[in-house]
């Protein structure tokens, strides 16, 4: 899927589906280069709950209300 429509959708609450075929709901977020430097997550990914991705990993995105 391409960064901008991730962008799009960052802060909102989504279902991810990853081309391995697993799904993960919860708010879109972006991996900042501070939470990179403290440790806690890599720089430049993107994150659904406990789920750190890629956007080339995600398959389908879907909006919930």
């Amino acid at each position: 899927m391409k960064r901008e429509i991730l962008n799009y959708y960052l802060g909102h609450n989504v279902s991810i589906t990853f081309c391995d075929g697993h799904k993960a709901e919860g708010i879109l977020e972006y991996i900042s280069d501070f939470c990179a430097a403290q440790g806690w997550r890599k720089p430049g990914y993107y994150a659904v709950g406990h789920w750190n991705f890629k956007c080339s990993h995600v398959k389908k995105l879907k909006v919930l209300s």
